[in-house]
């Protein structure tokens, strides 16, 4: 297969992957609100961590494809076009998905106990400040995308660029574990199961309105350079 058709083919296994391992990032919490409010929370909890083994797998397809574009030379313009496309593709899914909650929840409470086809729940109405409500995903964001982006503009350092991803992060993972996962199972603990669950469907609308901005700056760079 010629080299340049071949880098076609990654650059489409790169978005595949992004959209895949980012979008299943957020049906954990997902999952476990709808199991806590249907008396399910230990099968929940364990379709939350089986689901996790997916975004492995989208991940590990993402960040070798990257590792593959930038060995070869591919030229920041390109890499901004394709995070462009990945943000903004996976930005309109997620809105979506939680735009479509009330449906969603009910498939999911189908899914966790066979009886509760009658399950219903009640959607946010989302405000301009929502979207800052999960700021910790900007930095994962960050983490992942602004070493590759560096990479391909000083390719020379490009080991030391990817791997200092794992600085951003790592503190988007501090942030996840010590103020976001506290404040959700903080409602549950409180037995404010629909409190958390608006919680939820705030993270995940702030998670589309981070990535659709994402794409629109990217936009721009890739046509300001």
């Amino acid at each position: 297969m010629p080299v340049e058709s071949f880098k076609y083919l990654v650059q489409i296994i790169f978005i595949i992957g992004f959209i895949f391992a980012f979008f299943i990032d957020h049906l954990p919490l997902s999952f476990r609100i709808v199991g806590y409010k249907i008396d399910a929370f230990p099968v929940s909890t364990l379709k939350s961590s089986q689901v996790m083994i997916f975004n492995r797998f989208g991940a590990a397809l993402f960040f070798a494809s990257a590792g593959f574009l930038v060995d070869i030379g591919v030229p920041p313009k390109e890499f901004l076009s394709l995070f462009s496309l990945s943000w903004g593709v996976l930005g309109l899914i997620v809105l979506l998905y939680i735009k479509s909650w009330k449906a969603i929840s009910g498939f999911f409470a189908m899914q966790f106990s066979a009886s509760k086809n009658d399950f219903s729940t009640n959607l946010v109405s989302f405000k301009v400040r929502d979207s800052l409500t999960n700021f910790p995903f900007f930095f994962n964001l960050l983490g992942i995308s602004a070493p590759v982006i560096l990479a391909a503009f000083f390719p020379d350092f490009r080991a030391t660029l990817l791997q200092l991803g794992f600085i951003f992060n790592s503190v988007a993972t501090l942030l996840l574990v010590f103020v976001v996962e506290p404040k959700f199972i903080g409602h549950l603990a409180d037995d404010e199961g629909e409190i958390a669950d608006h919680y939820h469907q705030r993270l995940i609308f702030s998670k589309a309105m981070i990535l659709l901005t994402m794409s629109i700056i990217s936009f721009g760079c890739m046509l300001w350079i």
